[in-house]
């Protein structure tokens, strides 16, 4: 019962997640800690790329302009 309970908890938690995501009217791009793509609202679409096509590419290849390269060993210990 608990479980199932839990489950509910997390699925209103996901819907809530998506729908905050993709209320905000900047280009939102999230990645992992390699730095690749796991999601992207809509005003993001604007540099050109379907979000489907750059799901697990790099960010980098989102932008003209070189991204500074930042070690996700030193961004973690930064936050």
């Amino acid at each position: 019962m608990e479980l199932r309970d839990k489950s509910g908890e997390l699925l209103s938690l996901q819907a809530l997640h998506e729908n905050v995501i993709h209320s905000i009217r900047s280009a939102l791009i999230t990645t992992d800690l390699e730095g690749r793509v796991t999601l992207m609202n809509a005003p993001a679409k604007s540099f050109g790329a379907h979000s489907v096509s750059v799901y697990g590419r790099h960010v980098s290849e989102l932008f003209v302009d070189r991204l500074p390269n930042i070690d996700s060993a030193s961004a973690r210990s930064a936050a």
